[in-house]
This record gives structure tokens, sequence and C-alpha cells, in this order.
């Protein structure tokens, strides 16, 4: 068996269990490990899980997987507006409309879509889609209005530009492909010379964390299949560059880096860490240059923290490591962080592919 696949496997039944303890069809946005239980469903990252638990079904024969993902998207549908937008935060804190939320939950259901065929999931999919078209500014960003942010602008909603190229993709709607090429074109604009891109930061952190720089990758890169300029390729390279000198040979890279690419937490966000070795495993299939032994030693690190654990239940993988107060999610165990684990591992072991429901 490769060294992996335990891991995916015990991952795979990490986020089963969150949806279980969810007390609905969603998936529960963490486990703290301090008040030793699950929190309420989280809509956001319950839309991107989706397509992690379609792939991982059909490459490994889980036909449980397949159906969770199922349920979590008609689960969204249910708590979906009628205007097409997505609440922000957990499920239980009864919030208004959130762009990026919303944006994520369209992937889910694209990917359903695409598995099913069926026309529910992808009307709701356009609900989404014209909200976030009705809502975008003229100058391509989107202004996230939810309690959780001060009303910005943020390059990281370049992974909402993804999700519509897919959309026109399916629906052949030039509506959807101009509101993304205009989003791509604004969050390439953020970049600076060294390859750092401003308006990059989350929440109580300053500067941009590994997380964020992981949704403008994975943004930036998907898009590069749809909007054909190579400057989205090459932007992301500038920044596999920095980030591959700042890794070290174990796999550790520090959470969060202000914009001369100065490390500046003694922590590493496992999230960011599990994007980015997804993204550098896409970039040579994507015609790029090759980042492998970049990708190889981010999963290490994460493979090696998540082993750490795996005696602990429920394990799952971290927000930080090591675990300090003034880290990233530093009591919880999120189910992105989770998510992208799975996402980059069968990344490394369909070299850079996939092979399965593409999403």
């Amino acid at each position: 068996m490769n060294k992996y696949n335990q891991i995916l496997q015990d991952a795979v039944s990490w986020l089963k269990e969150a949806q279980d303890r969810s007390g609905s069809d969603g998936i529960a946005g963490w486990y703290d490990f301090r008040k030793q239980q699950y929190s309420a469903a989280y809509p956001e990252t319950t839309g991107y899980i989706i397509g992690t638990l379609l792939r991982y079904g059909q490459a490994y024969e889980d036909e449980e997987a397949i159906s969770r993902a199922i349920r979590a998207a008609k689960w969204l549908i249910e708590i979906q507006d009628q205007e097409g937008w997505i609440p922000a935060g957990l499920i239980d804190a009864k919030q208004g409309p959130a762009v990026f939320n919303t944006g994520m939950v369209l992937q889910g259901l694209l990917d359903v879509y695409v598995y099913t065929g069926d026309s529910y999931f992808l009307s709701a999919a356009c609900k989404a889609g014209d909200w976030l078209l009705h809502h975008q500014e003229e100058n391509g960003a989107w202004i996230e209005t939810s309690a959780y942010t001060d009303r910005e602008s943020l390059a990281y909603h370049v992974l909402i530009a993804w999700v519509l190229f897919r959309l026109t993709e399916i629906v052949d709607d030039p509506r959807y492909c101009k509101a993304a090429e205009k989003n791509v074109d604004w969050c390439l604009e953020l970049q600076r010379e060294n390859g750092y891109f401003e308006k990059n930061h989350l929440g109580r952190f300053r500067y941009a964390l590994t997380h964020t720089i992981g949704y403008v990758l994975q943004g930036l890169a998907e898009s590069s299949v749809y909007y054909r300029k190579t400057d989205c390729l090459h932007a992301v390279e500038k920044v596999l560059v920095q980030i591959d000198t700042l890794t070290d040979e174990d796999g550790f890279l520090s959470g969060e880096i202000d914009s001369s690419w100065k490390p500046i937490r003694s922590w590493a966000c496992l999230t960011g860490n599990a994007q980015i070795a997804g993204v550098a495993m896409r970039m040579r299939v994507l015609g790029a240059r090759s980042f492998e032994h970049l990708a190889k030693r981010l999963n290490h690190f994460c493979c090696q923290v998540y082993g750490a654990y795996a005696s602990k239940r429920p394990a799952g993988l971290h927000g930080c490591h090591p675990v300090v107060e003034d880290g990233y999610m530093f009591s919880r165990v999120p189910n992105w962080a989770v998510k992208y684990l799975i996402d980059s591992l069968m990344l490394e072991l369909g070299g850079g592919k996939y092979d399965i429901c593409h999403t």
C-alpha cells in the first residue's frame, strides 16, 4: 500500500464523521479539541468539499463518499437564498450573504451536476452565478460585505473566477466568462514585481497567510485552462519560486509571509501547505515548469504532522503546527485543511492530473 493511502482513508473518514456530527447534511466546519466538539455545518467549505468526496469516491470505489457529496449538495440548495446567495459563517450564525461562500458553493453544485447530469443542481448553480454577476464591481472585483470582513475586495476571490469559467463551459453563457476574465485581470494587477499579491490577508492577520496564497494560486492556475493568458501561469510561477526558497527541506513553511517574502511566523498553516502542494503538482500538467519537488516536501510535512496525531481521535489536520495561541485556527481541526490534504495527496499520486471528475 502506498504510504499515503492510509492517511487518505483516515482523512475521508474524518470528513464523513464531520458530516454526521453537524446536525445536518452539511459538513461541520471544524473540530475544537479544547471544547472537544464539532461545530455546526459550514456552507462555504461544504461546497468545495463536495468535489473532493466525488473524486475520492470514484477513484477508490467508495459509493458512500459519493452519496454523501450528493446529500451535501442537496442541503446547500435547501439553505440557498431565493436570490442565489449563500450565507456567511457557520449555518447557525444566521448571517447575510457572502460573495466567497456563494462562489465555493457554486463549485460544489457544478461538481454534482457534472457527476449526475441532474438539472436540479445546475439550476441552483446558475442562480448563484447570476447573483455573483449582479454584485461584481465594474473593475472586476467583488466587495465582500459579510460580518467577517471590512467591506474589502480581496485577491483570493479569483478562485470564484475559475468557478465561473467552469459554469460558462457548461451553459455556454458569455456573461460568466466575461465576469471571470475581468476578475482575473483585476487580480493580476495586485501582484508586485516580486510576485507578492496585495489585498490577500484574512481576519486578524496583517499579511497573506499561505492559506490565502493557496487560494490565489489555485484560482489563477486553473483559470489558465480557460483564459489563454500566459500571465496567469507566469504569475503563479513567480510565487512558487519564492515559496520554494522559503520552504525547508522537511516541508516547513511559515504560515504568514510579509510583502517582502519575509516569514513572520514560527508556525506553519497546514491548510496553506496542502493547497500550495496541490497547485505545485498541477503546474507541469498545465504546461508550466515543474514544482513537484516543492509539492512533495509540503505534503511530507503535512503527513508527518497528521501521523503525529493519528492515535488521537478524531485526528484530522490541525490549523497550525506547532499549535500555539497566535496560530491560524490554533485550537481546531478545520474541515478545509483535511479537504486540501486529500486533494494534494491524490494529485501527487495521480501525477498532477485530475483523472476523476475534474473540479
